[in-house]
């Protein structure tokens, strides 16, 4: 018991330092594309861009350190999603006919 209140004690800090690391990467890049694309200063495609790559650092910096998920989620658009392995091994088993030491094979009831 009190090693989940721990456990979640430091995973709340650890949100939190993401959080407030996110609110810091959108605040630059926003303090700073703004200004200079409302003066005219950065031509509007580059703008296009600094905004798409603030989404993105925010994105991958929300995963935790934990970059394989942003690959396992780009290569899953646009497939179909099947059963996972062990919804495939569940389904297999139950459609198997049982065998093994102590299971009989004839279909007469034991007497």
């Amino acid at each position: 018991m009190v090693g989940a209140v721990i456990d979640a004690y430091e995973i709340s800090r650890y949100s939190y330092r993401k959080i407030v690391q996110n609110v810091v990467l959108a605040f630059t890049f926003n303090g700073l594309g703004i200004p200079l694309a409302a003066t005219g200063l950065v031509h509007p495609i580059w703008g296009m861009v600094a905004v798409a790559a603030s989404v993105t650092t925010i994105f991958i910096n929300s995963l935790w350190g934990r970059g394989a998920y942003f690959f396992e989620a780009i290569k899953t658009v646009g497939h179909a999603q099947g059963p996972s392995s062990v919804e495939a091994e569940e389904k297999q088993r139950l459609t198997m006919p049982a065998s093994g030491p102590g299971v009989s094979t004839d279909q007469h009831p034991a007497h």
